[in-house]
Parts: structure tokens; C-alpha cells; sequence
């Protein structure tokens, strides 16, 4: 219970009458969102919110004020006053806002008050024949609410621009109106003038310091006027004038301490070149949200002292704003070494989306920022850019597969240069079935090898972040988590059933109840009085309740609509086009439909929905077309997106709705709550629609079936989230059983086990000989995460299995040696050289592109591969897909992937040509074939060629061939393309053109090629357009652009 609650004039309020008013403005909510009346009797609303505010100032006049009070209370108004009626009267209009805004800041959620703004379209009319008084009044009100507003520079302009404007007034207007004045009044009206010309001072010293940060001395200049401004009213006995300053002053300290330039004053000039940077961009940042403020300004980020920190905040909390300024205080702490950040995101998709926003905002301040790709294999490229000493990076985007190679491969060494700092992204991801010990290994292995290095760790909903911390760092760990509650936006979650029989049922939306604080209020609305979809009542499943729910929300716009799997993505989408009545004329979706038709061929259905501004998002199309897709998301050109809940990892989809016809990841049960939570959290973000809705379809056949699953549903959504629990802890707790033998050899071909003694083989690679390696064997293990937590019974087994381990190891240092620079383990390793010489496979055919011809070994390669444990599933699933492709056909399909072969035949010449067939040839390619065969490949060359016979550039050749399975080309050139985000299909002819211009393709950077992609004459895009279907080469620069993050 708040302290606030035991105040005396809140006390006055009865407890029903409390409830009732928050019950009206939750309901008011639900009904905006289902777009349904709500009789509501504001005066209770009204009265609750004045008795709160008189709380408020009862609790400002304490000696010793809770700050945590004075934003609670501050909140509740803010969502009473938000509730209410405009006023009609243009004068009480802006007071009203007023308040809402003071409210807003003061409770810590002033995005609130600016979402209120720009919604309503708030601006106060200023007539001719106001008087000059209220002139002045409404200007400042006006100039007030762009302060508040500014979405970019020109905003804060404008405020100085109307202040500026008033100032020249006063000279035409002031004295006539006091001359106009009863001698009576003459006093009152000059305090009143007095006052309002020193808010007006204040209104426009904030708004240049906003724009530019130079006023250090703001908050005494700020004080001033308001001091002499306050005094003025009180000397005028303009009672209402006095109170609103009060609130203002408050207020305007709040955002003093909100701005950005405020950060600049506690560390160093890369912060402050990179402030003035995110302050002149488009989408300007001016002030920090509560989280950020909170973690960087109150709770000690940027303190040098914590080597390891956990940022524990909930979903749209600006962790990528909060993980910049980190990395800016680490860069210059380490200057002096030339110290590098290295920012680790889970997938691919982000690696590239957070790879682009780093560069967008840290080039132009001097700070290079490079990614890698996902592929677990270092070509040529990447090998030069870790080395350059000339050209090097200051930020390395990664997935936490590439940085673990990279770390065993003597990362650090290699490049002379410590690690500074390590960001990790989605970090709860440890606790993950499938990737979540590489993570904790990766974690363990930066600990060990890096001895410098930082930790920042990303995440939302640990309750055991101070644990994680420590491990990370037992001497100064620091866990930042919110102080207060914060919410980003206002949301409702419920359950959607129909109820009825046959062709006559009805849709019902009835709010659940959880732990997070969302909307609260126990209701069951009507959805659809009537059947909105031609199927029975007892036909009605979860998918189909979807479509029908969608269908009934899709005026909100940006919905995004969860499916179980692939297909039924493409079956909720097919429906939806059916149903619905809709347009889509916008350029950039046409511009999307027309790469789509390009890519896929015209009857690809994807190109039939976009025309209505329908997408799909899943594992069944290419990378490039999921990020095209994003981007349409992004900028609101979409009105329904179909997903499957894998798409929880992190995107920033701007989505008003998320309707949810599956809780489940693919053929998995139930996600983890803190999953749930996090895909939730897409609904209702900073800065967008008002409320965010979440429907969760039941698909019940009958009343007690229904009942069933709601109260399941219920107790699923009221789970608290979890403490992490390691990978390790779990595979050692599920298969160490007590008084067996346990041995790690035996455990190579699990994968999970697989990356574990990769680990335990780099710390044995660290160690002069074996016994150093058994003396500090308990040490390497206490460096995971999950090992203090396994039984100590277990144990003492896994010690004595890792020790065991080392004496193997010992006899085969060679291939533990290897382990380290391919991500095998050395049983793996053996086995495989084994299969090499046992195939024949010649050292030509592993050194150069001909390997992709008619006569080569790659079939043998793609058998080899079949029967690595690490890569094994992924390949065997492409062979044991629905089309039972044979080793030969994959390495036939390989071939022509990496010949330049276009998608739409690919997908008809191995997949069939019926509508699964493209979505099965995207997932083959772009979920195993271009991670799992580039992997195996790159290992198979290591174990096959004979470095010390090839000459440099042979090597280099090399080195490139699992890129070339990677990116889908054939040529050094047409990688290095791709690598700069140029698509697949015109990457070829742009390579041979760069060949012209530069001899040595190794030798530029990323910056000097984008440079270059930039400078291309429309000509020349034109060129490498030609013969590609229904695309121009300017449309071909503008998908460039978006795919490259520059549109």
C-alpha cells in the first residue's frame, strides 16, 4: 500500500466512489477501442480528480516530500483529467491541458501528455477580439504545447518564433489595453501582464536550451523568472494565474531533468556531439523517457565503478537509447587503448536493424560502427576488418553465435585492441531452450578471455537480475529496474469467444484481470452483435475466431494478428483478403509489391494482399522481404499484419492490436511467460495509438469447454514472471543422474552438450598443460551462470566429467585447437577428417568457386554435413522436408542458389509448384541452408586445406566460399555487395561495376562501399535492372535504401 493512500483529504473520497470513477475512465477506454458508446457521469470523475489534486498539494507541502508519491498521485490525475471532456470555452480548454500536461510530467509519463497533443490536435484559438491579456495568455499556452510537442527542431523554432511574435504585439497593443482598463483594475491588470510576460521569458530560455543545451546556468534562470513571476500574481491576487505557475515551475523542472543535454554535463564530448546529433535528426530526441532518465541520470549507468549492469525495464522503454550513452562512457573510458564495443542481438534481423540505427546516429559524431553476419564462419572481409589497423571499427554488431567464434578464435589478440564493453541484447534469452547455453557460454568466455570488457545486459522481466549481475561482476554489480510504475501506454488485455449456435453467434471481448498494471476492470463487451464470418458456431476454432476479430478491428489500423505456424499465417491472411473491404494507394507498398513480384513472380499471394495493405511475416520468406515488410509496418502503411510469435524477438512494429490465435511458439506449448509479456508489449508502444488492445482467441466448442480454457487463459496471464534459470543448469540437472557414470564424450552429438565442451575445450586451449587445466577446472565452471546453481551433488559429477574431458583433450591438442576457430566440438572434428579422407575430397575443390559447378564434390560435402550433430537437424530437415530432397538435390539446389538462380525457380524446380512451395524454398534456404551448410562448409575447409600450399589471395578466395552459400552469389564482389545490404538480384552486375573502379576488392571499408553504392548514376542503376521484371533501377536504389536503413 502507497503511503499517499493514508492521507487524510484522499481519505475523504469514499472507496466506492474511487473505484467507480477509475471503473468509467477504463471503460470510456475499452468502448474508444471497440468504438461503442459509454454512458459516463463525469462529475464523479471530476470530483475524485479534485480531491486527488488537493492530496497532491497537501503532500507538496510536506517537509520531506516522496517523490514516489508525488508521481503516483500525479498519475491517477493525469488518467481522470486525460478522461474528461474537452472544454468548449477556449481559455478553460487550455487550462485543462495545462493541467494534463503538469500532470503528466510530474507522474514521470510526460510521452503521455505529448501523445494527448498531438492526438487532439490541441492549439488555442486566438481571436481579434480577445484582449491582449488573453492574447498573451493563449500565445504562451500555444508556444507551451509545442515545447511539450517537439517532434523535431522546427517545433521548439516555432515557440521562440510565437514568443518573438508577442514581444513585437506588446509594442502595438499593451498600452492601448491598459489604457482601456478601469482605474480599479489598472493594478490587477499589470501583476497579471507582469506574470504572464516572465512565463512567456520561460517558455522561451526553455526552448532555445532544448534546442541547443547551452544555457548552463537553465534552472536558476528558470527560478528566476518564475520566483518573479509567482511574486507578480500573488501581488495581484490572481489566485487561478498563481496556482497554475506553481504547477508549471514544477513541471518545467521535470523537463529540465528529462532533457538529453542534461547527460552532457556528466561525462565526456562524444556524449555531447552524440546529443546534438539525435537532437537534429528527423525523428529529434530531446527528452529522455522515465526509464532512460531513471537508469542514466538516477541510478548510475555511466559510473565507471559497475563492470557488469542489468537494465530490467518492460518492452518500449528506450533500452536502445540507454544502451548508446553506456557505450559512448565506454569508448572514452578506453580511449586511450583504442577500446572497442561489441553490441550482441539475437537475430539476424536486428543484428542489421540495430547495426543501421548505430551507424545512422554514431558516424556523423566520428564513431565507426561495423556488423558481421550471422554465418558462423569468418570470410575474407571480415577477417580484413577485425585487422585493419588503418580503418577501424569502434561498435562490431554480432549474434551471439558469431561473437562466441570470434572470442575462441583470440578475437582480442588479433586485433590488439581490448573489449570495452559488451552489450547484449533480449539477454533472458539465456534461459532458452535451443540457443540459450551459446549465450551463457559466450558470457563466460568474455569474462575469461577479455579482461577489461564491460557488461551491459538488455532485458525485460528478471526477477533475479541483481544475480545475473553478480555473476558478471561479484565486486561492484549494479541491476537497474524501475522505481516507480511505468507503463508506456495504456492497454487492455482479453479473452474473444463467441457465444450463440449455427450461423447465429455473437463475438465477446471479456478483460482479464493480471499482475501487470494494464488496464484493470473486470468486463464483457459485445465484439460483433452478429456473425461476421459464413461458419457455424461449432466450425468456430481459435484461427477463425482471428479472422473474425480482425475483421472487426481493422479500422484501427496496424493490427498485428499471431498464427501457430507458417501456414496458418497464410490461411488467417488468404481469409482476411476475403472478408475485407479494403484499400491500400501508397507508393512505398507499391513499391514493396512490385521487389515482391520481381522476386517471387506476379502470383505470389503475398503481391495480392499488399494490394488491400495486408502482410505476412514469417520464417517463409526471404530476410530482405521481412525487413521490407518491417519497414511498411514501421510507417504505418500497413493496416493488418500476420505473424507467428516468433516475431516476440525485439521488432518495433508501431501496432494498435495484436489479436493472439496462438499463445504457443511453433510445435512447441505454451511460451514463457516472459515471451508473452514481451510480444504484449508491441501493443499500445511510446508514441503511438492511445490504447493498445490485446485479444487472446478461445476456441471452446461449447460453454464448458469455454469456461475451461478461460480460466486457464486467466491463470496463464496472471503468472508473475519467473527467476532466469541457465541452459547448463537445466541439461546438467535433466541428465546427470546420481551414482551413474556420466561422460561428456558420450554427450557430442546433443547440441546443447556440444557447445559446453566447446567451452570446456577453450578453457583447456587457455591453459600451459593439463594440470593447470584440472587445478583450475572448478574455476572455468564457476564462471557460467547456471554451475553455482546445480545441485553440489551434480556437482561434484560434472567436475569430475569435465576433468575427465581435459585428460581427452590432452591426447588430441590438435583438434582441440581446432574446436576453437570452427565451433565443433573435437569429437565432431574427428569424425568428419575421418569422412574427408575417406570420400577423397581434393583440396582444389575446397579453395575455389568451381566447388559450385557440375563436376564437383559438393554432394560428397553435403553427406559430410548431414551427419555433423551440430548442423545435422537443419540439413537433414531439408531432406526429410515435404518434397524429401536428396543429398544431391541439396547440393544441386545449393549450386544454383549460389549461381544466381531467382527464387521463383528455385521454388518450382525443387519444392513443387503449388502455394506451399515458395514458403517451404525460403525456409530450406534462409532458416538452415544458408546458417547450417555455410558452418559446415567453412570447418570442412579447415580440416581439408593445407593453408601453408596457398598463396594469399587463394586463401582469401577461399576463405569466401561459405559466404558465397550465405549470401546467394558467386563472386568477391557480389559478397561484398551483399554484405552493404544490396539485394540478391542485382548484387552481381553491381560487383562486376565495382570491379571497375577498384582492383583490389579487400581493401575498402563499408563506409567507402556504401559511398560508392550511393554515387551510382541512375544509368547505372538502371543497368543492373535490366531484364529484371517489373522493376526499374530507380525502384531498385529505393529498396537499397530501405534495406540499407537509409529511407
Amino acid at each position: 500500500m502507497s503511503s499517499w493512500s493514508e492521507n487524510w483529504i484522499y481519505n475523504l473520497i469514499p472507496q466506492e466512489e474511487y473505484e467507480l470513477a477509475f471503473d468509467m475512465v477504463n471503460g470510456k477506454s475499452i468502448s474508444c477501442v471497440l468504438n461503442q458508446e459509454e454512458e459516463i457521469d463525469y462529475s464523479k470523475i471530476e470530483h475524485v480528480q479534485e480531491i486527488l489534486e488537493l492530496t497532491l498539494m497537501d503532500i507538496l507541502k510536506s517537509e520531506d516530500v516522496n517523490e514516489k508519491d508525488v508521481a503516483e498521485v500525479s498519475q491517477k490525475i493525469y488518467l481522470l483529467l486525460s478522461a474528461l471532456p474537452m472544454p468548449v470555452d477556449s481559455i478553460e480548454k487550455a487550462k485543462h491541458v495545462l493541467k494534463i500536461l503538469v500532470y503528466s510530467y510530474i507522474g514521470e509519463q510526460w510521452e503521455s501528455g505529448r501523445r494527448y497533443l498531438i492526438e487532439n490536435n490541441i492549439n488555442i484559438l486566438v481571436e481579434e477580439k480577445d484582449d491582449w491579456n488573453i492574447c498573451v495568455f493563449k500565445k504562451i499556452c500555444n508556444a507551451l504545447f509545442l515545447l511539450v510537442k517537439k517532434e523535431n527542431w522546427k517545433d521548439l523554432t516555432m515557440a521562440c518564433q510565437l514568443i518573438s511574435e508577442l514581444r513585437e504585439d506588446q509594442k502595438k497593443f499593451e498600452l492601448y489595453y491598459i489604457n482601456s482598463i478601469a482605474p480599479s483594475n489598472k493594478m490587477f491588470a499589470t501583476y497579471e501582464l507582469i506574470s504572464l510576460y516572465h512565463l512567456a521569458k520561460i517558455v522561451d530560455i526553455m526552448a532555445t536550451f532544448m534546442i541547443n543545451g547551452e544555457i548552463l546556468d537553465i534552472r536558476e534562470q528558470i527560478g528566476m523568472h518564475f520566483g518573479k513571476a509567482i511574486e507578480a500574481a500573488e501581488e495581484g491576487g490572481i489566485v487561478s494565474l498563481n496556482l497554475i505557475l506553481i504547477m508549471l515551475q514544477r513541471m518545467l523542472q521535470k523537463m529540465i531533468s528529462n532533457s538529453v543535454w542534461m547527460v552532457t554535463q556528466r561525462v565526456n564530448s562524444r556524449v555531447t556531439k552524440f546529443v546534438r546529433n539525435i537532437t537534429t535528426q528527423d525523428k529529434a530526441v530531446f527528452e529522455l523517457m522515465y526509464p532512460q532518465k531513471h537508469a542514466i541520470l538516477e541510478e548510475g549507468l555511466l559510473d565507471p565503478a559497475h563492470k557488469a549492469i542489468v537494465v530490467n525495464m518492460p518492452t518500449s522503454s528506450g533500452k536502445t537509447l540507454i544502451a548508446q550513452f553506456r557505450i559512448l562512457q565506454a569508448l572514452n573510458q578506453f580511449s586511450e587503448d583504442n577500446g572497442w564495443v561489441v553490441y550482441i542481438a539475437p537475430t539476424r534481423a536486428l543484428v542489421n536493424q540495430v547495426a543501421a540505427k548505430l551507424k545512422r546516429e554514431f558516424e556523423p559524431i566520428g564513431i565507426k560502427v561495423e556488423k558481421m553476419s550471422g554465418a558462423i564462419e569468418i570470410d575474407s572481409f571480415e577477417s580484413n576488418m577485425l585487422t585493419d589497423s588503418e580503418d577501424r571499427f569502434d561498435v562490431l554488431v554480432v549474434t551471439p553465435e558469431k561473437m562466441n567464434l570470434l572470442i575462441r578464435d583470440g578475437i582480442e589478440t588479433k586485433m590488439g585492441r581490448p573489449l570495452a564493453l559488451a552489450v547484449v541484447d533480449e539477454a533472458h534469452n539465456i534461459e532458452e531452450e535451443s540457443r540459450g547455453i551459446n549465450l551463457e557460454i559466450l558470457l563466460a568466455n568474455i569474462k575469461n578471455d577479455c579482461s577489461k570488457a564491460n557488461f551491459l545486459l538488455l532485458t525485460p522481466f528478471i526477477k533475479n537480475s541483481e544475480e545475473i549481475a553478480k555473476w558478471l561482476d561479484a565486486d561492484s554489480p549494479k541491476s537497474i529496474s524501475l522505481a516507480i510504475d511505468w507503463k508506456p501506454n495504456k492497454r487492455i488485455l482479453g479473452a474473444i469467444y463467441p457465444e450463440g449456435n449455427r450461423r447465429n453467434w455473437k463475438l465477446f471481448y471479456q478483460t482479464l484481470l493480471t499482475n501487470s498494471a494494464e488496464i484493470q476492470l473486470e468486463k464483457k463487451m459485445v465484439l460483433s452483435d452478429e456473425a461476421l464470418i459464413d461458419v457455424t458456431r461449432s466450425n468456430l476454432n481459435k484461427m477463425k475466431l482471428a479472422i473474425a476479430s480482425t475483421k472487426r478491428l481493422a479500422d484501427r489500423k496496424g493490427v498485428l494478428v499471431i498464427g501457430g505456424h507458417v501456414k496458418d499465417c497464410w490461411n488467417i491472411a488468404h481469409a482476411l483478403y476475403e472478408e475485407l473491404e479494403l484499400e491500400c494507394n501508397d507508393n512505398d507498398v507499391e513499391l514493396v509489391k512490385k521487389y515482391v513480384a520481381a522476386e517471387y513472380g506476379e502470383e505470389f499471394e503475398l503481391v495480392k494482399l499488399l494490394s488491400k495493405g495486408i502482410a505476412v511475416h514469417h520464417s517463409g520468406l526471404s530476410d530482405e522481404v521481412r525487413v521490407l515488410i518491417e519497414w511498411l509496418m514501421e510507417r504505418g502503411k500497413l493496416n493488418i499484419l500476420v505473424a507467428t510469435t516468433t516475431i516476440a524477438q525485439g521488432i518495433n512494429f508501431p501496432v494498435s492490436t495484436i489479436i493472439m490465435a496462438s499463445i504457443a511458439y511453433p510445435y512447441t506449448s505454451e511460451m514463457p511467460i516472459r515471451d508473452f509479456w514481451n510480444l504484449v508489449g508491441r501493443a499500445g508502444r511510446a508514441g503511438q495509438n492511445d490504447v493498445g488492445m490485446i485479444g487472446i482467441t478461445i476456441g471452446a466448442r461449447n460453454d464448458n469447454q469455454k469456461q475451461e480454457e478461460l480460466a486457464k487463459l486467466t491463470r496463464y496471464v496472471k503468472k508473475s514472471t519467473e527467476e532466469l534459470v541457465s541452459q547448463l543448469q537445466k541439461i546438467a540437472e535433466k541428465t546427470i543422474e546420481f551414482g551413474e557414470q556420466f561422460s561428456l564424450t558420450d554427450q557430442f552429438y546433443n547440441p546443447e552438450w556440444s557447445q559446453f565442451l566447446q567451452y570446456i575445450t577453450h578453457m583447456f586451449n587457455q591453459c600451459k598443460d593439463l594440470g593447470e587445466f584440472e587445478e583450475k577446472t572448478d574455476l572455468f565452471l564457476r564462471r557460467t551462470f547456471g554451475y553455482s546453481n546445480i545441485e553440489p551433488r551434480k556437482q561434484k559429477i560434472l567436475l569430475s566429467a569435465v576433468k575427465e574431458y581435459g585428460e581427452v583433450l590432452n591426447k588430441n591438442k590438435g583438434l582441440a585447437k581446432l574446436s576453437d576457430s570452427t565451433g565443433f566440438s573435437m569429437e565432431t572434428l574427428g569424425r568428419t577428417a575421418y569422412r574427408i579422407k575417406e570420400l577423397g575430397i581434393r583440396q582444389d575443390n575446397l579453395k575455389g568457386s568451381s566447388l559450385f559447378g557440375n563436376d564437383s564434390q559438393l554432394k560428397d560435402l553435403i553427406g559430410i554435413m548431414m551427419n555433423i550433430p551440430e548442423i545435422s537437424k537443419n540439413m537433414q530437415d531439408i531432406a526429410k522436408g515435404n518434397r524429401n530432397l536428396s543429398g544431391d538435390m541439396i547440393a544441386r539446389l545449393t549450386t544454383d542458389w549460389v549461381n544466381g538462380t531467382k527464387l521463383e525457380t528455385l521454388a518450382s524446380q525443387y519444392f513443387g509448384d503449388d502455394r506451399d512451395a515458395m514458403t517451404e524454398c525460403c525456409q530450406a534456404i534462409y532458416g538452415k541452408l544458408v546458417n547450417s551448410a555455410t558452418w559446415g562448409l567453412s570447418t570442412i575447409q579447415k580440416l581439408g586445406i593445407n593453408e601453408d600450399s596457398l598463396s594469399e589471395e587463394e586463401l582469401q578466395k577461399a576463405a569466401n566460399l561459405p559466404a558465397m552459400i550465405y549470401y546467394g552469389v558467386n563472386s568477391d564482389e557480389a559478397i561484398l555487395m551483399r554484405m552493404n545490404n544490396v539485394p540478391r538480384s542485382v548484387a552481381a552486375e553491381m560487383g562486376v561495376e565495382y570491379k571497375k573502379d577498384f582492383d583490389n576488392v579487400y581493401k575498402q571499408s563499408s563506409y567507402e562501399i556504401r559511398q560508392w553504392i550511393e554515387g551510382l548514376s541512375s544509368d547505372k542503376w538502371d543497368a543492373f535492372a535490366e531484364n529484371k521484371r517489373g522493376m526499374s533501377g530507380s525502384d531498385y536504389r529505393a529498396i537499397w535504401k530501405v534495406l540499407n536503413n537509409e529511407s
